[in-house]
């Protein structure tokens, strides 16, 4: 899935760069807080929905905190 989605009334674009870049960070910090695991497995499907739901929380946090919306 690559694609670029702006938040519902600004003009801010998040790229799947961006998206990427977010969803290492999350990884590295629940990597950080839990050393004794020492694999990354995930299912599939699971890590798609990751993904949706990382880009609804920013399109959403967007939208909450533009200076447009105030």
């Amino acid at each position: 899935m690559s694609y670029s989605q702006s938040s519902p009334a600004t003009c801010i674009e998040i790229s799947q760069h961006q998206i990427q870049l977010l969803e290492d960070k999350f990884w590295s910090s629940v990597a950080e807080m839990f050393p004794q695991i020492t694999t990354g497995d995930l299912d599939p499907f699971v890590t798609a929905q990751f993904s949706v739901a990382i880009q609804t929380v920013v399109n959403e946090w967007l939208y909450a905190n533009s200076p447009e919306q105030h």
